[in-house]
């Protein structure tokens, strides 16, 4: 294989990674709109890219996108929770970790309208919770569920409930079911959600 076709090759596989990560977060829609959940900003995708030419591999913010994320909501007049689902593709502080599909629940301090949450919430919260709170140097992707506080230090009590697994573990609709629609539903069942 010459370097060219290895190039072509290489670009085939991130489109077809995109492509399945898009049909997991849509697979993810229709699970949870059976259970009234629904997603807060429609049909968009959320992520954080750059188009500057000064960018770097080390930024947040790079023309490749580090996730493509959902964000959930009951159907409701006021929220106390909101479900981020991502997928991470790679973070600058986990070189070696490779995609993971994380799944997290926010319980916030007060109740919110979906307009307010609209203007309140942003797609990185999850990934921030996550990889750039966390102090180990590995993250878990095992399915465990932790909790974290992410902004505690701005004296803001929201909590986050969060859990990771490789996206090479998504192979079909019942691991859709298992790894991310009954951990999500688990938090709504045991808790009040206004």
């Amino acid at each position: 294989m010459n370097a060219n076709e290895i190039l072509k090759m290489s670009i085939q596989n991130v489109r077809e990674m995109y492509s399945n990560s898009i049909l997991i977060l849509r697979d993810v829609d229709t699970q949870l709109s059976e259970h009234n959940l629904m997603p807060l900003f429609g049909n968009t995708l959320g992520s954080e890219t750059s188009k500057s030419i000064t960018q770097t591999t080390e930024q947040f913010n790079t023309f490749f996108p580090q996730f493509m994320c959902r964000v959930y909501v009951r159907a409701a007049e006021q929220h106390l929770k909101v479900v981020f689902v991502n997928v991470q593709f790679y973070h600058p502080n986990y070189p070696t970790l490779g995609p993971t599909v994380n799944v997290g629940v926010f319980t916030l301090p007060e109740p919110y309208t979906s307009i307010e949450l609209k203007k309140k919430l942003y797609y990185w919260w999850l990934k921030y919770a996550i990889f750039e709170t966390n102090t180990s140097e590995q993250i878990d992707v095992t399915g465990n569920h932790i909790e974290t506080q992410p902004w505690i230090e701005n004296r803001d009590t929201t909590v986050c409930h969060f859990w990771s697994y490789e996206l090479v573990h998504f192979q079909h609709h019942g691991d859709i079911q298992s790894k991310v629609v009954q951990g999500i539903l688990q938090y709504f069942s045991t808790t009040r959600d206004n």
